[in-house]
């Protein structure tokens, strides 16, 4: 049996630095364009095949050595969740439609960046004090809220995707940063494309349309038809004090 041939990753500072590259781009389901061009630049020269599907996915074969190699697929998805300019209402406001699980109670206030030349807007909302009688106790409707990007036209229209305006930093050990679901894949699966094992066929996909469907992935896998599958996303890590005392968390 022939031992394979292993080169670790390592999270330095140059990983981080990508990870902070790939938090900053703006990449919602559908146009994930800033997020694969990162990606083509940082695999094109480690890999045998590098190509870029009709749907947008990036495929990666990474083939190794050793006779009698299983085929096996690593996938990351590329976009994010965000929203989608519908009707242009004049003076820099817009109305929207969310892009993937986005509750409209979370979206008041929220600082955006809207289209590929990161627009800076807002999204308003009537101030509850202004309301009357159970108007105040009523849920918020998307239909309540606007993207606000100030009356000087910019390169915003309807059409472009907008995305949570949060630059990533670190904080301590920790890191803060929009998209980190999944662009801790991506960064990831990049690293495994540069120090891929040799007793394998790696056959790496960073996918898109995810968080409205796993769209990308399906594709991926009828395209790469590996003997095995291994997806790369992330999760709540569930170790925030909060979470102690919520009995419904097991």
């Amino acid at each position: 049996m022939m031992t394979p041939e292993l080169n670790s990753p390592q999270i330095g500072e140059e990983q981080i630095e990508h990870l902070e590259r790939l938090s900053n781009a703006c990449a919602v389901s559908g146009d994930e364009s800033e997020v694969r061009k990162i990606v083509l630049e940082e695999v094109r020269l480690h890999t045998d095949e590098v190509k870029v599907d009709a749907l947008g996915n990036v495929l990666v074969s990474k083939l190794g050595s050793a006779e009698h190699r299983l085929r096996v697929m690593l996938s990351a998805h590329m976009d994010e969740v965000g929203l989608m300019l519908t009707h242009e209402d004049g003076e820099g406001i817009y109305r929207f439609d969310v892009v993937g699980s986005i509750s409209t109670t979370d979206l008041a206030g929220k600082a955006m960046w809207i289209g590929r030349e990161h627009v800076p807007g807002v999204i308003g909302l009537k101030p509850p004090h202004l309301g009357h009688g159970d108007d105040r106790k009523k849920p918020i409707d998307i239909e309540d809220l606007h993207l606000d990007v100030g009356p000087a036209k910019g390169k915003e229209k309807v059409g472009d995707r907008a995305t949570f305006a949060t630059t990533f930093i670190r904080l301590g050990p920790s890191l803060r940063g929009k998209a980190l679901d999944n662009r801790l894949g991506v960064a990831t699966l990049i690293e495994l494309v540069k120090y891929a094992p040799s007793n394998i066929d790696l056959l790496a996909a960073f996918t898109v349309q995810e968080e409205i469907g796993s769209r990308g992935a399906r594709v991926a896998a009828y395209a790469f038809n590996p003997d095995l599958a291994i997806v790369l996303d992330s999760t709540p890590a569930y170790d925030l004090p909060a979470w102690e005392t919520d009995e419904n968390v097991r």
